[in-house]
């Protein structure tokens, strides 16, 4: 009878323990979203390729310029505090090309990004000065 008491005490205890820690965890797990929602949309045809940019020199120059004056006239010499600078940095985006004029530019005539973004910073004024012609630069206008 005693041992009887005992059983049914502690089985009390346990069930109501694991009630106590199984409606924390529900209430905790309950706090916090967890819904997503995906939308997605699509056609039924691609009006383009699927497309893959790779951008070499992805700084855009007027953009440098204006959060770091003195690398507005880049020369060699200021490449390894260039590259300080890029490796310290913390947000980069603020420099970077704009993904939709890549994208955009690439769509409408893939040559066209290519002398946009290679040929025309290679045939940047004086090239003969710059050890990396695609970073040359023309003195900022603003």
């Amino acid at each position: 009878m005693v041992f009887r008491a005992l059983r049914l005490v502690s089985g009390t205890l346990m069930v109501s323990g694991l009630l106590y820690q199984a409606t924390g965890t529900l209430v905790s797990f309950l706090k916090h979203p967890t819904v997503v929602d995906v939308l997605i949309e699509s056609t039924q045809t691609l009006r383009f390729p699927g497309i893959s940019v790779c951008v070499t020199n992805w700084i855009e120059k007027d953009k440098l310029c204006g959060r770091y004056p003195m690398f507005c006239n880049l020369t060699a010499d200021k490449f390894p505090a260039l590259r300080r600078v890029l490796d310290q940095d913390g947000n980069l985006g603020e420099i970077a090309l704009d993904a939709t004029d890549v994208i955009q530019t690439t769509i409408e005539d893939p040559t066209l990004y290519y002398y946009k973004f290679i040929l025309e910073d290679k045939y940047a004024p004086n090239p003969a000065t710059c050890e990396h012609p695609a970073l040359c630069t023309v003195p900022c206008s603003h």
